[in-house]
């Protein structure tokens, strides 16, 4: 067999991982088995140089950047879908604005008179001239209060649905305060702190 062949009838040609001849650029092997007689080209190894070198120092780059990538897309879509399904499906309110409109316990000017004085030993003015009586606040109106507690997005519907007239007689139903003056608020050196000007009487 010439120098590029080996085996039976030199019918196999050497393996081209063999290393090249400089002068003439051809592989030698040996004649009968094969082996590469100038030993292997770069990442490969063995007698017939059919053994690739596996390095394993370099991690799969492609297969990890894939990976993050179908992760990033698997939790994108999921959001969509979360928000998509939201928007199709609002929160329903688990009480109805008529529903919220509770009555509440009043009780009789004359119990709630009745219950203080039999608490509370009321000082009298003669005995202390500098004596500013407390105010004591208690229902008096003979009408049941309404809770008028709403969500916000049910306000709009709310305003469009009474008309100014609604609205004057809600505010003159806003009791008074009886018996306390606006001296001090009214003072020169404390207009400056005075809020809702506009509502005061």
């Amino acid at each position: 067999c010439d120098e590029n062949h080996f085996g039976p009838a030199c019918s196999s040609a050497c393996n081209l991982h063999c290393e090249v001849v400089s002068n003439n650029n051809s592989r030698i092997c040996h004649n009968v088995n094969g082996s590469c007689l100038l030993g292997c080209s770069r990442d490969y190894t063995g007698p017939q140089c059919s053994e690739a070198i596996n390095s394993g120092s370099s991690p799969p780059v492609g297969a990890i950047v894939g990976a993050a990538i179908a992760a990033l897309v698997i939790i994108v879509l999921i959001v969509v879908a979360v928000v998509l399904w939201r928007r199709k499906h609002p929160k329903k309110e688990s009480t109805s604005l008529k529903e919220r409109n509770i009555t509440r316990l009043i009780l009789p000017e004359n119990n709630v008179e009745e219950k203080v004085s039999e608490e509370i030993e009321t000082p009298k003015e003669d005995d202390d001239p500098g004596f500013i009586p407390d105010a004591t606040y208690y229902n008096t109106s003979s009408e049941p209060l309404v809770n008028m507690s709403m969500p916000v997005h049910e306000l709009n519907i709310y305003m469009k649905s009474h008309d100014k007239e609604f609205f004057t007689e809600q505010f003159k139903k806003i009791p008074q305060a009886q018996g306390v003056t606006t001296e001090v608020a009214e003072n020169e050196k404390n207009k400056e702190k005075n809020r809702y000007k506009n509502i005061c009487p």
